[in-house]
Parts: structure tokens; C-alpha cells; sequence
């Protein structure tokens, strides 16, 4: 099966570039307060049996592909949400986002400054958040003191973990169960 192809843009205010946690990573290009928008983003809907197991994904002139299994996120609806340019932000324990889904539009979230974002900072937002179970989890190697080790989604992690990502997020976590 052919690779997934996804076109889009990068929103004003992100980059992507070399990351030191996994390859290629998001990144700030305007200092950002905390509690404010970084960016709109938005992901398409698939049913995961029509899924391929990689995603071509073309942001302006570059290409990047990547593994769908990393890259899939189960939607409301029992299929999978997809994400565009935002697919190689990265994962870290003690992330410098969160997300906040769209009241009117199922498609789209805000991606919310955690904390106060630098210029050149990397975007990144914590797994555990968009997974009760992650079908596919990975060691963690952040270096956050409040590292969990292992991204195995929310239902695996402590409760001391749980308390910090729903201080960190409030509502908007998922957290929701598959």
C-alpha cells in the first residue's frame, strides 16, 4: 500500500527542524505567553483498516515520512484522527503545549502555551495525553524530572503523573478511555 500523503502549510509562528529528542521536531519562531494560542491545527479523519503504514507528509517544499502507527490518534467516532505539519512534534514528560479541541469543529485544536515559550524553543506536547492505551509505546528518554520512563498511554501511568499532566492541562486533556 502507497504511503498517505498529507499537503499543508506551517501556521505562522513554527518551524520545523532538527530535533535532539527524535529526528525532526517543531519549533517556536515568536516567543509565545503562557496560556496563549501557539497555533490552530488540524487533523483528518481515517478508518485505521484504510490506514498504510507509513505518512507522506509534504509541508510546503519538504518531505518527511513517517511511521502512521506513531502518528494516529483514536477519535471519538472509532476511526483515527491523522494530524498534518504538526505530526513530528515530539513527546516530552514535561511538554511546552497542550491541546484544546474546538467546540464547533471537531477537526481542529488549539494548541496551548503550557508555559512561557522562547524563541527557538521546541513545540512539545505530552503522548500520554491522546492514548488510554498506546497500542505501540516506547522508552522515553526526555530527561524531565517527571519522566515516566516509558509512553505506554494515561491509563499507565502513576497517579502522582496524572495529578501533574491534569495541573499542567485541566479540561483539556483527552484522557478519554478507547
Amino acid at each position: 500500500m502507497k504511503a498517505y500523503k498529507i499537503e499543508c502549510k506551517l501556521p505562522q509562528g513554527v518551524t520545523i527542524r532538527f530535533s535532539v529528542l527524535n529526528g525532526w521536531g517543531l519549533f517556536a519562531t515568536r516567543a509565545v505567553k503562557k496560556d496563549d494560542i501557539v497555533y490552530t491545527g488540524t487533523f483528518i479523519a481515517v478508518q485505521k483498516e484504510d490506514f498504510p503504514k507509513e505518512i507522506e507528509l509534504v509541508v510546503e517544499q519538504n518531505t518527511y515520512y513517517l511511521p502512521s502507527y506513531n502518528h494516529i490518534t483514536p477519535f471519538t467516532d472509532g476511526r483515527y484522527a491523522v494530524y498534518t505539519f504538526d505530526s513530528v512534534m515530539n513527546h516530552h514528560c514535561d511538554p511546552s503545549t497542550h491541546d484544546k479541541a474546538h467546540q464547533n469543529d471537531p477537526f481542529k485544536y488549539d494548541v496551548i502555551a503550557a508555559r512561557k515559550i522562547e524563541v527557538g524553543e521546541e513545540l512539545t506536547c505530552n503522548y500520554n495525553t491522546f492514548k488510554w492505551i498506546n497500542e505501540n509505546p516506547f522508552d522515553c528518554s526526555c530527561g524531565a524530572p517527571t519522566c515516566c520512563g516509558r509512553v505506554e498511554g494515561y491509563s499507565k501511568l502513576t497517579q502522582q503523573q496524572k495529578d501533574f499532566l491534569r495541573d499542567l492541562m485541566g479540561t483539556s486533556a483527552l484522557m478519554r478511555k478507547e
